[in-house]
């Protein structure tokens, strides 16, 4: 709905930090983990302002499951494809808890992003 659109594009107006910057530290939260490196957690969490308002960790993991989408529609082996679905998966279970965690129990968003960078380099999501 278009309307909806302007709306979330006002609202989006008043974060500390853009849309557009939040999907570039996506995508380099991202590309490290693919090149089996712990991102720099607390460096994160600073720029991403501890993730306050909430709303910025919702941008957040929808940045990430986007660039996952890609690198899925990406692979043309059928093989490859099955297995990144498979991560896929995982990758949103993990994004779904550490949401709940954050937002319902209050887990700080460092132990909630650690446990997000182990699940990822265990899983080999890269």
């Amino acid at each position: 709905n278009m309307n909806s659109n302007l709306i979330d594009q006002y609202l989006q107006s008043f974060l500390p930090i853009s849309i557009a910057r939040i999907e570039i530290i996506a995508n380099t939260f991202i590309a490290s983990i693919q090149s089996r490196h712990v991102p720099d957690i607390d460096g994160l969490i600073k720029v991403m302002k501890n993730f306050e308002p909430r709303v910025i960790l919702k941008l957040f993991f929808n940045s990430i499951l986007a660039e996952y989408k890609k690198l899925l529609r990406s692979k043309t082996n059928l093989v490859e494809q099955a297995q990144y679905q498979e991560k896929t998966a995982i990758l949103i279970k993990t994004l779904q808890k550490a949401y709940i965690h954050i937002t319902t129990y209050n887990q700080s968003p460092v132990s909630a992003i650690e446990e997000i960078v182990f699940v990822l380099l265990e899983e080999g999501l890269q």
